[in-house]
């Protein structure tokens, strides 16, 4: 969530779009990227990946929300796809977590 207290002032700031963004997807968005970014960092176990995707989406992001002038419906549906992604990824580390903690059962004495 520290994601979400960084981003959250970046809101109220014409930085690219994002304060013409409505509140309630800003803040969806916040919190499915914050998992894709983890699920990226844990797949590969390398931070820059993570970086290099949050870097990606904030470009993409920009470019979107200034072409998209007053016309919500690219960014409702980019969330929309982030809020999917989100899933399968909170899917998918919940069962490596699962594999984690069961090959950690077996290897105890």
């Amino acid at each position: 969530m520290s994601h979400g207290r960084v981003g959250t002032p970046l809101y109220a700031i014409d930085t690219g779009g994002q304060d013409r963004t409505p509140l309630a997807v800003f803040l969806v968005s916040v919190v499915a990227l914050s998992v894709v970014y983890t699920w990226f960092w844990v797949l590969t176990g390398r931070l820059l990946v993570a970086l290099l995707l949050h870097s990606a989406t904030n470009v993409a992001g920009v470019v979107l929300l200034k072409n998209a002038g007053s016309d919500f419906g690219p960014v409702i549906v980019a969330t929309a796809f982030t809020i999917a992604l989100a899933g399968v990824a909170a899917r998918h580390l919940a069962r490596l977590d699962g594999r984690i903690r069961g090959a950690r059962r077996t290897s105890e004495p």
